[in-house]
């Protein structure tokens, strides 16, 4: 389960999601969370393209398949 933070792309933190990857993770679940650049420092589309990494990431390590679980719309942009 890859878990991507909201925030509009200016806020939010991949800590968020701990709690409920440590409860997949006890239950026999791989999840894993993103951290991707945030604006105004670093103006969009970098989230996206950080998101978009992190899935082709997880593909070349052999998850082809996995469930996105997000807080945002980024995750829609990035699985595209």
């Amino acid at each position: 389960v890859l878990c991507v933070h909201g925030g509009g792309f200016r806020a939010g933190s991949r800590q968020v999601f701990d709690a409920l990857c440590l409860r997949l993770a006890q239950k026999g679940y791989v999840a894993v969370t993103v951290d991707y650049r945030l604006a105004p420092k670093y103006p969009f589309p970098a989230a996206v393209h950080d998101t978009k990494e992190a899935v082709r990431w997880l593909r070349r390590l052999g998850w082809l398949t996995f469930a996105v679980m997000a807080a945002a719309a980024i995750a829609l942009l990035a699985t595209r």
